[in-house]
C-alpha cells in the first residue's frame, strides 16, 4: 500500500471512528432543539458527517465533534427556511379569496401554464435517479434512510444527487424569472399591448 492510500484510509478510519462515537448525540442534540422533523435529524447528522468527510484537510479541525454539530445546525435551519417559505407560499395559494377568484383573466391563466412549462423543462435537466429522489424526498415524504432501503444507493449520494436535483431547479427557476421579467418590461413598454382602463 502506497502513502496515499495508507493516507486515505487513515483518514476513513477517523471518520469512520467519529460516526460512531458522536452520530448519536448529534441526533438527539437535532431532536431536542428542533424536534423530530422535517428535516429527519437522522438525515441531517447522516449529511453533516458526509460533508465533513468531504473537506480537503479535516484532520486539522481541532474540534471534530463541534464542527459537525454546527455544520448539521445550519443543514437544519436552512432546510427549515425553506420549509417555511414553501409552507407560506401554500398558504398564500390556499387563500384566494372569491373576489381574487372571479379575476382570473387569460394572463394569469397563461402564466400559470408557463409555470407547468418550467416545471416540466426543468425536471428534464435532471438524471432519472434525480428526478427518483426527488420525487421519493420531496413528494412521498421518504427519509435518506427510508430511500436508500428501497433502492440500494448509499445515503452519501443520495445526500448529492438530492442537492445537485435541487440546485439545477433553481437555477432554471432562477432563469425564468429573469426572462419573466424582461417580458413584462417590454409588454409595458409596447403601445400595442392592451392596458386595463
Amino acid at each position: 500500500m502506497n502513502k496515499s492510500n495508507l493516507h486515505t484510509t487513515m483518514q476513513f478510519k477517523k471518520i469512520d471512528d467519529l460516526f460512531r462515537e458522536h452520530w448519536l448525540d448529534v441526533c438527539r442534540l437535532l431532536h431536542k432543539s428542533y424536534g423530530s422533523g422535517p428535516p429527519e435529524p437522522e438525515d441531517v447528522a447522516q449529511e453533516a458527517f458526509s460533508r465533513f468527510a468531504q473537506m480537503n484537510n479535516p484532520e486539522k479541525i481541532h474540534d471534530p465533534k463541534a464542527y459537525i454539530l454546527k455544520i448539521a445546525i445550519n443543514i437544519t435551519l436552512k432546510s427549515i427556511g425553506h420549509l417555511c417559505k414553501t409552507r407560506e407560499f401554500i398558504t398564500e395559494q390556499l387563500l384566494i379569496d372569491e373576489e381574487q377568484v372571479d379575476t382570473f383573466c387569460p394572463e394569469r391563466i397563461l402564466q400559470g401554464e408557463q409555470s407547468i412549462e418550467i416545471i416540466q423543462k426543468a425536471t428534464k435537466q435532471l438524471s432519472s435517479k434525480q428526478r427518483d429522489i426527488l420525487m421519493r424526498a420531496r413528494i412521498k415524504g421518504q427519509t435518506y434512510a427510508q430511500i436508500a432501503a428501497d433502492t440500494g444507493w448509499s445515503i452519501a449520494d443520495i445526500c448529492r444527487q438530492l442537492n445537485t436535483a435541487m440546485y439545477i431547479l433553481e437555477q432554471v427557476d432562477r432563469g425564468s424569472a429573469s426572462n419573466s421579467s424582461k417580458l413584462n418590461r417590454s409588454s409595458t413598454s409596447n403601445p400595442l399591448v392592451s392596458r386595463p382602463t
